[in-house]
């Protein structure tokens, strides 16, 4: 039996093209989560990962408006098809978002916040709703705090 995942299983459940995998694989850099990954599946606590890049927290337009960013205003869970539907449950709006990812954790996230709006700025954009922010990389791929990886999106609208 085999107990380690194959790129193209990991391409499945993270959703990332094979090609790409291959590619990280020969530039070293899939050695650095290869075995995190491979350890917490032999430890029957691969559920960790599953929600890397699902679960986030939110700072409310009116607090990204004011700049205010300590204080987030949700936690939330992305559903794929297929998840169970609870009653309050919401699609996000489309539209135009602004991403940037960085190294660090929410709690290192206001230089991040700072860029973005100094970009808005210089745009002529304004936030039109909450942030969104998740983990991409923290302790369910790597115990390396340097290479925890976080994604934060902010719609904007045009002034």
């Amino acid at each position: 039996m085999n107990e380690l995942f194959s790129i193209g299983e990991v391409s499945k459940l993270f959703n990332i093209d094979v090609r790409l995998l291959r590619h990280y694989d020969k530039i070293s850099f899939a050695e650095d989560l290869e075995q995190p990954i491979r350890e917490l599946e032999l430890r029957n606590s691969l559920n960790s990962v599953m929600f890397l890049g699902k679960v986030g927290v939110s700072i409310s337009c009116e607090n990204l408006l004011n700049r205010n960013l300590d204080r987030f205003s949700s936690i939330f869970v992305v559903l794929e098809p297929g998840d169970d539907d609870a009653e309050d449950t919401f699609c996000l709006p489309g539209g135009r978002y602004l991403t940037l990812r960085f190294h660090g954790t929410h709690k290192k996230a206001e230089p991040a916040y700072i860029k973005m709006f100094q970009y808005m700025d210089q745009k002529g954009y304004v936030p039109a709703g909450d942030s969104l922010e998740f983990a991409l990389i923290d302790y369910g791929l790597t115990n390396d705090p340097s290479k925890f990886t976080t994604e934060i999106q902010i719609p904007y609208q045009t002034i």
